[in-house]
């Protein structure tokens, strides 16, 4: 379903919010907002976002956001492990566009995507480890209740506003969910209708698709397709991205294996 005449009303409207936005949360789903338009359309998405002018700035808040550390380490934005694929999608998508297409200030920065895609690639690997041995002790004892962000000291100044941006938020999901629908029509009716267990059981484009395998055919796609980008991607790296990158395109390879294994079966 063709949804581009959506994009730029959106975008608008994210645009807009970010620039009050103080909560936490509500930034991070304002950017992960444009994350999936990437995704969708990077090639509309950056042209709209430099309509705006907003394209340098959106993406140095994004940067910053996949950079910044808690207290205890950990990520201090994009927590779930949903958030961190849709953001790798979607700079992924950034770098598959044409020459002509790919915004200069984007062309400049190639060397900071590829650490951002590391560092959340990095995150998501670890945090499936964890969730998959918290799973296994699940099994033996009962599951304490844990909050999602991980307590972190950090989110306290957030709930002040939670309430007014929680409401502001579900509003957003509740129009992406008749989007997915193929709903656009205005309905009062419904306006009070989305629950939480919707979040749950609405299917997305993107549950088959593994952040990890699409990194490796990507870069593997642009160091034989477009070498000259690939080169300037990895310009600059530090041994510890390089590691990182090699490491991540094996992981790749293993899920690939897994994913074959798992067909022939079926």
């Amino acid at each position: 379903m063709q949804v581009d005449e959506w994009l730029q009303p959106y975008l608008q409207l994210t645009l807009t919010k970010l620039q009050t936005a103080e909560n936490r949360l509500l930034r991070d789903e304002l950017l992960l907002l444009v994350a999936n338009a990437l995704y969708y359309n990077s090639g509309a998405t950056c042209a709209i976002l430099q309509q705006f002018g907003a394209l340098q700035q959106l993406f140095s808040m994004l940067f910053s956001f996949i950079f910044a550390r808690s207290k205890k380490d950990k990520p201090a934005h994009f927590k779930g492990q949903q958030d961190k694929k849709v953001v790798v999608l979607g700079l992924l998508a950034l770098l598959g566009l044409p020459d002509n297409a790919l915004p200069p200030e984007i062309a400049a920065g190639l060397p900071q995507l590829l650490s951002g895609l590391i560092r959340l690639l990095v995150d998501l690997k670890t945090q499936q480890e964890n969730a998959a041995a918290a799973a296994e002790e699940d099994e033996e004892e009962p599951e304490e209740d844990v909050d999602a962000d991980d307590g972190d000291d950090d989110d306290a100044a957030d709930d002040g506003q939670l309430e007014e941006d929680d409401a502001y938020m579900k509003k957003l999901r509740k129009q992406a969910l008749k989007l997915l629908r193929g709903d656009t029509a205005e309905n009062e009716e419904d306006s009070d209708d989305w629950t939480d267990d919707d979040e749950e059981t609405i299917g997305s484009p993107l549950d088959d698709v593994d952040p990890f395998v699409s990194f490796a055919d990507v870069l593997g796609g642009l160091q034989s397709a477009m070498p000259g980008r690939y080169q300037a991607l990895i310009a600059g790296a530090n041994g510890g991205v390089i590691a990182a990158l090699q490491g991540m395109s094996e992981y790749a390879a293993q899920i690939k294996q897994k994913q074959a294994a798992n067909a022939v079966q079926q």
